[in-house]
Formats: C-alpha cells, structure tokens, sequence
C-alpha cells in the first residue's frame, strides 16, 4: 500500500464522533417489584371538559423543556459522518435554590430524523426498522437523572428495552432560562444496536450525542 493511499484511508477514517468524549457508561441492577392488580375506574368527565386538553401534572419545582431543545446524534461510517436527531422531546427539569437537581426526558424514536443525506427518506426508514431504533416495538427511548454534581449528571439511559446509566460533563445555565448542554459518546452495541453495515462501509460502534436543552 503506498503512503499515499494510506493517507487517503487515515484522513477517511476521521470522524467528529472522534473528539467528542465518552461517557462512562455501567449496569443497572433492578430489582424485580411485585405486580400489584390493576384497579380500574371510570372517571367521571364533565360534558363541557370532554374536548379539552388535559396538561402533563409536573412535580414540585419542576419546569418544562422548551420546544427550542435539541436532542441530535451523530453516526458514522468509514467513509463519513451522518447527522440527525429527534423532532418530539418531552420532559423537565427540577430547579431547587436557583440549580438544575434532576432532569427527566422522553424521546419520541418515531420522530427521527436525518441532516443532508442522500436519500433520506429511505434512511430514516431504516433508523426506524429493526437494525437500528426498532420503533414499532421501543417507541419510546429515555433519560432520567440520578445526580446531578459539580457539572457532572449521571442518570438512567433506556434505550431499546435496554437500560444502563451513564455519566457525562454538562455545561448548566444556573440562571432563567435554565439550561443543560453537552456531548459525549457511547458505544450503541451497548444497547443491542449491532448492525454493522456494509463490509466495504462499516458502520463505527461509537455514537455521538449532542444535547441542548432548555426549560422555561
């Protein structure tokens, strides 16, 4: 191989994911919780209510996230990289004493998206099947916070039915509007995401996470 050609390869090979750093990531252990019967009621609504929209009951101190917050990822291939992200993310954030204590999100996996690829469409679509978010059954991916120290947040990710926490360095706006910002990367085999693409384009284990959350 010349030197040439290697050089082509390395150059190839280089991925934003690379200089993003990685989140520590562990086991969950849960303990299994014994399943209580289901009570069912039927709530009484009165007729000039029935059409109206019933707002998320929030917790105490609790502010909502902005429809400003972006949730975005970054894959990669040997050849490139292909940026996208999620249109639908729910949650809050808890405020005690001017700081951010606990954050919770819900991402909608349905609502991926893909940046300036060719043939989105059909990418998107595969996002979406079984190699990758699998949606129709893991609709719905997940993050909740277990600590947040010293710019540090450690929390709960559930993605695809798999469930590890991770700890990550975040940027927090102590001030309104309150804010969470960072990046980091995590191994998707860790969450049972293992198609590897194409043998002349593998797919990189990595995945980059970019998050920039608001709450007002």
């Amino acid at each position: 191989m010349s030197m040439l050609t290697s050089l082509i390869l390395f150059v190839a090979c280089q991925s934003e994911i690379d200089t993003k750093p990685a989140a520590e990531v562990s086991e969950v252990l849960v303990k299994p919780q014994a399943v209580q019967p289901e009570k069912k009621t039927i709530a009484k609504v009165p007729a000039n209510v029935k059409n109206m929209a019933v707002k998320p009951t929030l917790p105490k101190g609790a502010i909502a996230v902005s429809s400003e917050s972006t949730v975005e990822f970054i894959g990669a291939k040997v050849t490139d990289d292909h940026r996208g992200g999620f249109e639908k993310v729910t949650g809050y954030a808890v405020v005690e004493d001017g700081k951010l204590t606990s954050v919770q999100l819900d991402i909608d996996m349905n609502s991926v998206y893909a940046e300036e690829f060719p043939y989105s469409d059909k990418f998107v679509e595969h996002l979406k099947d079984e190699d990758f978010f699998f949606v129709t059954q893991y609709p719905k991916a997940s993050f909740k916070s277990t600590s947040i120290e010293n710019g540090k947040v450690t929390g709960i990710f559930d993605l695809r039915g798999v469930q590890r926490e991770i700890a990550f360095d975040a940027s927090l706006s102590e001030v309104a509007p309150f804010g969470l910002k960072a990046e980091f990367k995590i191994n998707r085999k860790l969450w049972g995401i293992e198609y590897a693409g194409k043998v002349d384009n593998l797919i990189k284990d990595d995945v980059a996470i970019i998050a920039n959350l608001l709450f007002k």
